[in-house]
Parts: structure tokens; C-alpha cells; sequence
């Protein structure tokens, strides 16, 4: 599993790429290590390419148990913000959605699902730039 994060303070976003395998402790990885990047401010909308991740491992209780341990941090969060996810495949889009249910009663984080790439710009606030452009940017 790998992932990068891009931080665009000109667009106030964040950008996130997964490829490969993910599990919870990789998606809780990504996010700690956001939360510590120079840059990092929360009222940045999250933007996360899942469509390149092969296989998914979370349960539902791996989900909580994730969310509780970074609970810290999820409470830098202290207004709404919007995370919006692109996913290419059924069990990416269940597994987001079970994230959704924990984090919506966790934190002030609103996670919006989309399985094309425009619709998920377009919620993100950059439907005039190609995902790849975001994630690559230095």
C-alpha cells in the first residue's frame, strides 16, 4: 500500500491517492501523518482517490476502533468540513459509507462519496482540474 497527500492552500484542499492494499491502519496512518504536515489546517476540504486500491480489509469495528484511537486529533476538526471520496468499485464504496457512519457521529467530518471522477470535483470545489494534476502538484 502506498498513498501520498498534497496540500493546496491556494484551493484550500487536501489531496489524498491510495493504490494497493488498504486497511484500516493505513487509512489512520495517512490521516495522522496529514494532520502533522506543515500546511495542514482543518477547515481544508479532504479529497481522496481510492480507485487505484486493489483490496480493501475494514470491518466495522476495525472502522470504530480506528476513529477512537484518533479521536485526538479528530477533534482539531472544530467546524463542518467535507471529505469527499472517489471510488472504483463496490467494496470501496461500502467501506467509505461505514467510515461515513462512524465519523459523522465522531467528529465534524461529512463524507461524500462519488464514483466519477467530475462528480467528485465538482463536491470537492476543483471540477476545473483533473484529479492527477491536484495529486501531483508539488
Amino acid at each position: 500500500m502506498s498513498y501520498s497527500i498534497r496540500i493546496h492552500p491556494d484551493r484550500r484542499i487536501a489531496v489524498f491517492r491510495f493504490s494497493g492494499h488498504l486497511n484500516v491502519r493505513i487509512g489512520q496512518q495517512a490521516f495522522l501523518d496529514y494532520v502533522q504536515m506543515p500546511g495542514f489546517d482543518p477547515h481544508f476540504t479532504m479529497l481522496t482517490d481510492a480507485r487505484c486500491v486493489v483490496e480493501v480489509e475494514a470491518t466495522f469495528r476495525e472502522i470504530v476502533h480506528g476513529v477512537v484511537h484518533a479521536m485526538r486529533k479528530l477533534r482539531l476538526f472544530d467546524q463542518p468540513v467535507s471529505s469527499v471520496i472517489l471510488v472504483g468499485s463496490e467494496k470501496q464504496y461500502v467501506v467509505a459509507r461505514l467510515l461515513d457512519q462512524v465519523l459523522e457521529r465522531a467528529s465534524k467530518i461529512r463524507i461524500h462519496i462519488a464514483r466519477e471522477e467530475g462528480e467528485a470535483l465538482a463536491l470537492a470545489g476543483c471540477a476545473d482540474t483533473p484529479f492527477s494534476e491536484l495529486a501531483n502538484a508539488a
